[in-house]
């Protein structure tokens, strides 16, 4: 039978291609991550790299500690 077309387009997600993809080992080397595959042989045709970048809300202040569930014992009458 006649094969499909290689795509015009990638995104990596659940791709076939993606343990061949030179565009994605760039993306790996990027992100210091191990490569799936050590010589990728796919050229992908007019890969589309979309970048998310996602600012973390600061980390919340530090509480005070609780104050302990057992109550120091009265102090004792002064006398005069």
């Amino acid at each position: 039978g006649a094969r499909c077309a290689p795509p015009r387009s990638c995104i990596c997600i659940n791709c076939k291609w993606v343990d061949r993809c030179k565009t994605y080992h760039w993306v790996e080397t990027q992100h210091e991550q191990d490569h799936v595959t050590a010589a990728p042989d796919f050229e992908p045709v007019d890969p589309q790299i979309q970048v998310f970048i996602r600012e973390e809300p600061p980390p919340p202040p530090p509480r005070a500690p609780a104050p302990s569930p057992i109550s120091p014992a009265p102090s004792p009458p002064q006398s005069s």
